[in-house]
């Protein structure tokens, strides 16, 4: 049976460095490892995308129906994709966790004969009541 996923946003705020002498900044690599260990294509962030530094991404739902789980490794490169050398990049990994709240799934359904109903139809109310 296929998992079911949630298209989640994941939104970076990164953190302003200096970039080290004689590099051109390019990209932020973000990739992303879900719940289940599967390994999804780095994506490139350039701070254009609406809001900046986010992507949108499908990952599954656990087994409590309501919680998605992820982390997520980001790397700034340089123009030529090559990892800047500074301390914390590429980042460790960092745990993701969306809980979303609880909503009203189908259950079980009941029927019964509204007062007036069951005085009107004496022989249906008794049926009811003996079944």
């Amino acid at each position: 049976m296929s998992a079911i996923l949630a298209q989640v946003l994941i939104a970076i705020t990164p953190v302003k460095t200096p970039l080290p002498a004689g590099t051109t900044a390019g990209v932020l690599s973000v990739v992303v490892t879900d719940s289940t260990g599967a390994v999804q294509p780095a994506v490139a962030l350039t701070g254009s995308e609406s809001p900046p530094f986010s992507f949108t991404t499908s990952l599954p739902i656990s087994a409590d129906g309501v919680t998605v789980a992820a982390s997520i490794v980001q790397t700034a490169l340089d123009a030529n994709g090559t990892p800047i050398a500074s301390p914390g990049n590429p980042s460790v990994a960092q745990q993701l966790t969306l809980t979303e709240p609880a909503f009203n799934a189908p259950g079980v359904a009941t029927m019964t004969l509204t007062p007036a109903a069951a005085a009107a139809n004496p022989g249906v109310a008794a049926a009811l009541k003996r079944a």
